[in-house]
């Protein structure tokens, strides 16, 4: 338990370093250097929406399973390396983890809301690709818990 804080809390703040980053674009062209001088060369991008919804929890329906949508929106393949969640309650079912130019994967995520009081709860994975611009993206899950 004591390193599942300290690794959570580390999570965390590299994710605060890395979205402070992520906002100023003069540290983004600096981080990405590699990317300039490149014209005609194939990149893989990837689009995903930075919010799911994933609906009412209730007495009946505590579990639900989601598809989060991946597109590559670049020249090259798109290959997702890793998808990681923040808490127990979130289970990765299925990665489709290399999506071509232009095509369409998904991730299938579960969320269990049992033992969580009526409130609005948002739960992160984290996706780890080959988009030399967006190399790790969170996604949070919105859950509206009425149990």
């Amino acid at each position: 338990m004591k390193y599942k804080n300290s690794f959570l809390a580390l999570l965390f703040f590299s994710a605060i370093a890395f979205l402070a980053c992520n906002g100023n674009k003069d540290a983004q062209q600096a981080r990405i250097p590699q990317l300039s001088g490149y014209e005609g060369v194939a990149f893989a991008h990837i689009a995903v929406d930075s919010i799911v919804d994933m609906g009412v929890f209730d007495y009946d329906t505590p579990v639900k399973t989601q598809e989060v949508v991946v597109s590559n929106t670049g020249d090259a393949p798109l290959y997702l390396s890793t998808v990681a969640v923040e808490c127990e309650c979130t289970k990765i079912c299925s990665v489709d983890s290399l999506v071509a130019p232009g095509e369409q994967g998904k991730i299938v995520v579960e969320l269990d809301m049992n033992g969580y009081l009526t409130d609005t709860i948002f739960k992160s994975i984290h996706i780890t690709s080959n988009d030399p611009e967006r190399p790790i993206v969170f996604v949070e899950l919105l859950a509206d818990c009425r149990l």
